[in-house]
């Protein structure tokens, strides 16, 4: 660089020229584009021997950057998740059950693709809902939209919905690539209750995943559902002997210097 300290701050004022293609990339909403291409503009000492097509990439590559912020901050907001949690913050435990293998399915997300579910059972305590928020989030930063809901909440929310309402909520779901119904199985499902959870499975077959946490073993989830004929129906959706299936084990870890907690 010929004895140039380029780190050093300029005073150098863009050209009318210059300002107006900023202008126009502020237009068009590129706000990763616009940062990029402020900072060449700006500091003409380090960009000026940079071929044109490099420094085209750097604007591209900067706004995919802040799209791809903008696009989680946007799913976030959306999920409900009160307090994110990352695979980063797991660690395979034999004593817990939890293998490097099942961190590695949660995070790679290929499940999502291959439309399988995700059955994560245990006592209470063990980090079932952890380990399925942090399922989330990592589908959140790979642009998956995620939704997570008690199972308590989800069941207030339809009985509180008339019949149109209802549909548009359903719809809604079918939309979401990944949702958590935590803490199944703490509360009966009635048979009105099964009937439109069996309309939400069925809408969100083939379009989904669904992540479900319980304190149940797997082969007593359907008893959660009051007998009826729609039970074994929402049952099949729901509870797939080809899925993903995660036990945990062991005492709670609520209150020690094992347990999970998110960041606020």
């Amino acid at each position: 660089m010929s004895g140039i300290d380029v780190s050093a701050p300029t005073n150098y004022v863009m050209l009318d020229s210059q300002k107006v293609l900023i202008d126009k990339a502020k237009s068009c909403k590129l706000a990763g584009f616009v940062s990029e291409l402020e900072q060449q503009f700006s500091n003409p000492l380090i960009y000026n021997n940079m071929p044109f097509d490099e420094r085209l990439d750097k604007c591209f590559e900067e706004q995919k950057k802040y799209a791809k912020i903008a696009r989680f901050k946007s799913l976030y907001r959306n999920s409900l998740i009160r307090y994110p949690i990352w695979t980063s913050q797991l660690s395979a435990s034999q004593e817990r059950g939890l293998t490097a293998d099942h961190i590695e399915i949660l995070s790679q997300t290929d499940y999502i693709e291959k439309l399988l579910n995700i059955i994560i059972t245990g006592p209470t305590g063990t980090g079932k809902s952890s380990l399925a928020i942090a399922a989330a989030m990592e589908a959140m930063d790979k642009g998956y939209s995620a939704k997570v809901y008690r199972l308590s909440d989800l069941l207030a929310k339809i009985d509180g919905l008339d019949d149109l309402a209802f549909i548009r909520f359903k719809e809604s779901l079918r939309k979401i690539k990944v949702l958590v119904i935590d803490d199944y199985g703490l509360i009966k499902i009635n048979d009105s209750q099964a009937v439109k959870l069996n309309e939400i499975a069925d809408i969100r077959y083939m379009s989904g995943s669904t992540i479900i946490t319980s304190q149940l073993m797997f082969k007593s989830l359907p008893e959660a559902i009051d007998p009826s004929p729609i039970r074994d129906a929402l049952a099949d959706r729901l509870f797939r002997h080809n899925d993903i299936y995660i036990e945990l084990k062991g005492k709670s870890w609520r209150g020690s210097d094992k347990e999970i907690k998110g960041n606020k």
